[in-house]
Parts: C-alpha cells; structure tokens; sequence
C-alpha cells in the first residue's frame, strides 16, 4: 500500500499506527514530486488480514485521498536455531 504526499507532517504518526495496526513493515521515502516540490511516500506492508485496519489508518490520520494497493507474494525460508557451546 503506498501514499505520496507533498507535506509530510502527520507521516510518522501514520508511520507508527500503520506498525501498530498489524503491519509487517513500514517505510518513509523521500520523493520529486510533480514541478520539482519535495514529497514523501510511505509504503506499508500488511496481511491481507490487516488491510482494512491499516487502510483505514492512513486515511484518519493523513489528508491523502486515495491509496495504491497491490497484492503481492511473499516467501519466507525456514528458520532454526542452534544453541552453541
């Protein structure tokens, strides 16, 4: 799920509820926006099962208007742990 913004104020706000709403992860990216004015994206990172909580987030806490949201896989390996001596 990404959203652009020209200000950037209310970002890390978001940035943080988006992370406590049940998103795997979350990023701020510095950006160009359209005639050269700075803007930021955030991008979040969610289960298909915390997508309603964090789309519903961003649109309380921010002034955007709309959201790009893309379904993606996702591949995990499995892990172990050895207890060394």
């Amino acid at each position: 799920m990404q959203h652009r913004r020209h200000e950037s104020t209310d970002l890390p706000l978001s940035y943080r509820s988006s992370s406590a709403k049940g998103a795997l992860d979350a990023y701020l990216i510095p950006v160009n926006m359209k005639k050269g004015r700075p803007g930021t994206v955030l991008t979040v990172i969610a289960p298909a099962g915390a997508l309603e909580a964090v789309r519903g987030t961003i649109y309380t806490e921010t002034t955007t208007l709309g959201l790009r949201v893309q379904t993606i896989g996702r591949e995990k390996l499995e892990r172990s742990f050895v207890t060394v001596v």
